[in-house]
């Protein structure tokens, strides 16, 4: 795997996080009125997934160099898995429908702290000089969330909107299994030497 095609997939990667990070905030009024939740309880859906990415992220960082495999998937697929919840439960008013989706989000949140900490150990050892990049370009979901989450909700509903974001998360768990059966995770231990580089250009 060349390291310009490791650099869109690790980009593709932080995508769906970065696409679903603010749809909520997009459609505040939206979901205030269908779950009949004042604005603290809204707010709620950023606070409390972060305090638990928090808590959870500190011990994952140990095991990292251990168990990298299971972090890539595990990673990829909570990351899914919380977004699925958000569409499931946040666009219908039914009893603890709204801490139904409070779990997606707290799904989503632990996925992507895992995730982030992934790519920032494979991009800083394998992109060299190109990091930033693969760390910056990301962003440009969260800019078209600002687009697309309104667009589709004036024309299709909430729940399209939510399942657009379900697909750019399904989007990076695709680019995970893509970097596991590509690179096998054989990720150098120290900063990239040239043996290194020219592995990863030749394999």
């Amino acid at each position: 795997m060349r390291k310009l095609h490791l650099g869109i997939l690790l980009t593709v990667m932080m995508f769906g996080h970065n696409f679903v990070l603010n749809q909520t905030q997009t459609m505040q009024k939206e979901l205030t009125l269908i779950h009949s939740i004042s604005i603290t309880q809204f707010n709620l859906l950023y606070s409390i997934p972060s305090a638990v990415s928090i808590l959870f992220i500190i011990p994952m960082g140990f095991c990292y160099e251990k168990y990298a495999n299971a972090l890539l998937w595990g990673g990829a697929i909570v990351l899914s898995l919380g977004q699925l919840f958000v569409t499931i439960f946040g666009s219908q008013s039914r009893s603890h429908y709204y801490e139904l989706m409070m779990s997606g989000r707290i799904f989503e949140g632990v996925g992507a702290e895992i995730l982030y900490m992934i790519q920032g150990n494979m991009a800083s050892s394998w992109m060299g000089k190109y990091a930033g990049v693969v760390f910056i370009l990301p962003e440009v979901g969260e800019i078209l969330n600002v687009f697309v989450t309104p667009w589709t909700f004036k024309n299709w509903g909430i729940s399209w909107s939510f399942f657009i974001g379900f697909l750019a998360c399904l989007a990076s768990t695709i680019s995970c299994i893509l970097i596991y059966y590509g690179l096998k995770l054989k990720k150098p231990k120290k900063s990239p030497s040239r043996e290194n580089i020219q592995e990863l250009e030749t394999n």
